[in-house]
């Protein structure tokens, strides 16, 4: 059984742990020649890499929204820790961006399952957990998720890849 509850608290403590200075910087152009997804950090341990990426407007020089994940070398599980777009750059599809770039390179690790816990979390003052999980689950739900447990305040979710073989 995966442990969702650790998993955010496991990745704060090998970021502490592990050396940034051995962070590689890698930029991906989006099609928006406006638009830059960076991979701020990445950290390897003999089971896991960590990756945090940074999509940036490269006219104001502005962070617009970052994810957070993680590969299982082990297992070949992804886990997605945190996504998040400035309240202010919501409803641009900055939140697709990102998702699809964390999906695309663990998918590119060869991760047979990516799991994450969707939470809304960051609320303006007329929002609450409850009216806006169903969006949030709408959402993730659009880019191929599924939900395997649902609370009043998250949802356990996982996003299968498609695994193709060549046939020899």
């Amino acid at each position: 059984m995966l442990s969702y509850i650790t998993l955010p608290i496991r990745i704060l403590l090998t970021a502490l742990l592990l050396n940034p200075s051995n962070s590689n910087s890698i930029e991906n152009q989006s099609t928006d020649s406006n638009l830059s997804i960076t991979l701020v950090l990445q950290n390897e341990t003999e089971t896991d890499i960590y990756f945090e990426a940074a999509l940036n407007d490269l006219q104001t020089a502005r962070e617009l929204g970052r994810v957070v994940y993680s590969f299982n070398k082990n297992t070949k599980t992804g886990y997605i820790a945190r996504l998040h777009v400035q309240r202010d750059e919501r409803k641009h599809s900055y939140g697709s961006r990102l998702l699809k770039f964390a999906l695309s390179k663990l998918t590119d690790l060869h991760s047979t399952g990516i799991y994450w816990q969707a939470y809304p979390f960051d609320l303006l003052d007329n929002q609450t957990s409850e009216g806006m999980l169903p969006k949030l689950i709408a959402f993730y739900k659009r880019h191929g998720a599924q939900v395997l447990s649902q609370n009043n305040s998250s949802a356990q979710m996982a996003y299968y890849p498609q695994i193709t073989c060549q046939i020899a």
